[in-house]
């Protein structure tokens, strides 16, 4: 896990570095927001591995709730930032945050929660056959991030 954190930053240096001289005047101003991204990555990962994960399962609703909300605050004006075109972020003063990301914990959680209390009751189509769970999709030509998340949670929980 280490040196993939090294090697991300390593890209972002190198695809940066001259543009962020030119836009910022310093060149390890990427650099600089990698790191800064990967120590909060690294406290995340820490805590969440001390945390007791039955507690995830009891905050699944609120978390989802408060996604949803940050999701409808993109709208309001002076609070949604609108970047070329697409209105995406929320503008907190000091940082701005894609409420997209807390929605895809809230995700996370819903799947796990339902993979937990359905795996005991998977599909099975014909007696004697290996229980596989089915995931059909509206639309077979693409899948969306949540769809190929929620069929790999999928699999992995059988």
């Amino acid at each position: 896990m280490f040196s993939l954190l090294v090697i991300g930053c390593v890209f972002v240096y190198s695809a940066s570095f001259y543009g962020a001289q030119l836009v910022y005047g310093d060149p390890y101003f990427f650099l600089k927001k990698q790191i800064f991204g990967v120590a909060v990555g690294l406290v995340c990962y820490v805590l969440f591995s001390l945390l007791n994960y039955n507690i995830l399962q009891k905050i699944k609703w609120p978390v989802t709730v408060f996604a949803m909300i940050l999701l409808g605050m993109v709208f309001v004006p002076k609070i949604g930032v609108t970047n070329y075109g697409a209105t995406r972020w929320i503008n907190l003063g000091v940082i701005t945050f894609q409420p997209s990301e807390i929605a895809k914990f809230a995700v996370i959680l819903t799947f796990a929660d339902w993979i937990h209390r359905f795996s005991k009751k998977q599909i099975c189509f014909k007696k004697n056959q290996k229980k596989i769970p089915v995931v059909l999709h509206q639309d077979n030509r693409e899948y969306t991030e949540s769809g190929k998340l929620f069929c790999q949670l999928l699999l992995h929980g059988i």
